[in-house]
């Protein structure tokens, strides 16, 4: 029986897989954050993630007693480099964890790839700094928080005055941001070239070798901008099947040109990559599991990412292998404007459909909401997989054209 530590905040799937399979836990919860309901309170053990050193402390008088480390969201991947390496466990390394959830320090070492697999960016210092690289290289641009994640505050600019607005816009939101969800971090902003084509996501896992285990599989990403909605968000998540065999190779290789720079080993990879004329670049690279990709991949190919997360924290080899083919897909709805909570179009018809899976409504009647571009979260997240690829199809279609989030 092995035993893990999760990191930072419960996360009920993951403790399901763990005694699933006969195995222990031990939560080192994230002291901002509630305990849930659903976890047992004797196995939790508080703990300040903003003073890395008393989280070391605190995880150090558990050693011989954890076998692996274990986390799925993007702020606590720095305190799990520092802790498992603290206990001797396998993970990434502190350094290549750093690169991993700063955007600055990523793009760096993209950067010093053999090949072109990013676009030109720059630190944001003030106001000069952001005008003098618009003035290099043109409109559009991307102005996007260094440490964040889920396209909070991240916004394009289509001109000089866009640019500034939106500059200043940031620059009065990002403190509290921060001080949500970026543990031990201080604000600071990046700008990029904006990349024209089709959004695409990879994910794989890296051994404590350094070997890549790509997944046989990409993801086509729409955005907010895709859909209409002026955000950065991104809508739904498909995997798609409609790309030719060259460029699939060209979307493997330039991951695995990523993570190599990046130096990941002994975690996952999650890639997101726009697809230009030029040839696939990558936006951002993760050593985490993607968002949704545990349900996604379980519904349509048979692939365990939780079992393989776990596996690969002990240190053990990994099984990619895909048992089925069937279509999956995971929305995000975000309102279109600014406003009050007042629910969702077609609610209950949307309920009805065959391939729902999964429906979890975030915000509450009279509740604020918002776009990402404004620091704001999700309003709603859906789940659609059918075997019967026609009827998702349908399901699918309803949503797109029926199905948002209204505001008063």
């Amino acid at each position: 029986m092995a035993k893990f530590l999760i990191l930072g905040q419960n996360y009920s799937p993951l403790v399901g897989k763990i005694q699933a399979r006969g195995d222990d836990y031990i939560l080192l919860q994230d002291s901002s954050t509630q305990f849930s309901s659903k976890i047992d309170v004797s196995r939790c053990i508080k703990v300040d993630f903003k003073d890395p050193a008393s989280a070391i402390e605190t995880a150090g008088h558990l050693r011989g007693e954890i076998d692996g480390v274990v986390t799925l969201y993007e702020q606590y991947v720095l305190p799990l480099a520092r802790i498992a390496h603290s206990l001797s466990l396998p993970a990434p390394d502190i350094q290549t964890a750093e690169a991993c959830t700063d955007k600055l320090l990523m793009r760096r070492r993209f950067a010093a790839a053999d090949e072109q697999i990013s676009p030109a960016f720059a630190e944001v210092k003030d106001e000069d700094s952001l005008l003098e690289f618009a003035a290099a290289h043109g409109y559009p641009l991307i102005i996007k928080p260094v440490h964040l994640s889920k396209s909070l505050l991240i916004m394009r600019c289509d001109s000089k005055q866009e640019l500034i607005e939106n500059y200043r816009n940031i620059k009065r939101q990002i403190g509290e941001a921060y001080s949500k969800y970026a543990v031990a971090r201080q604000p600071q902003l990046l700008v990029e070239e904006f990349m024209e084509g089709p959004q695409y996501s990879t994910d794989a896992f890296v051994d404590a070798d350094g070997r890549i285990h790509m997944i046989d599989c990409i993801a086509r990403l729409q955005t907010g901008h895709d859909i209409g909605y002026g955000d950065n968000f991104i809508y739904s998540r498909q995997f798609s099947d409609d790309l030719a065999a060259e460029l699939r190779q060209q979307i493997f290789h330039v991951s695995a040109m990523g993570i190599s720079a990046l130096g990941i080993k002994s975690a996952p990879a999650f890639i997101q990559l726009v697809l230009t004329k030029q040839g696939p670049r990558i936006i951002e690279i993760a050593a985490r599991n993607g968002g949704y990709r545990e349900r996604m991949y379980q519904l349509a190919m048979g692939i365990d990412l939780l079992g393989n997360t776990l596996e690969l924290a002990l240190g053990h080899g990994v099984n990619i292998r895909p048992v089925k083919n069937e279509p999956c897909a995971v929305l995000e709805l975000f309102p279109k404007k600014a406003g009050i909570f007042a629910g969702i179009r077609a609610e209950q018809e949307l309920r009805a459909l065959p391939s729902l899976q999964y429906l979890s409504i975030k915000a509450t009647a009279g509740s604020p909401i918002g776009k990402s571009s404004d620091g704001y979260k999700m309003t709603a997240v859906i789940v659609l997989h059918h075997q019967d690829r026609g009827q998702f199809a349908h399901d699918l279609e309803f949503i797109n054209r029926n199905v948002f989030v209204e505001t008063v």
